[in-house]
């Protein structure tokens, strides 16, 4: 079974290190994926510049497939 996590990027005001340091927890804890959800007008991060941070700092954690 896999499992993957939700970074927090939806939630206003999330300081970047912490989405980075949540994905280095994700990764070294096993989960599968990692995803985030994208709101307009919401004051999220953008999607794929959290998920590029993401990747920087993870070495199996992949990003979740769509759908």
């Amino acid at each position: 079974m896999e499992i993957g996590v939700g970074l927090p990027a939806g939630i206003p005001d999330t300081l970047g290190r912490v989405l980075v340091e949540w994905a280095k927890r994700g990764d070294e804890l096993g989960f599968s994926s990692l995803a985030v959800i994208d709101r307009m007008g919401c004051g999220n991060h953008e999607p794929l510049a959290v998920l590029a941070a993401a990747a920087a700092g993870t070495t199996q954690a992949r990003p979740a497939a769509p759908g």
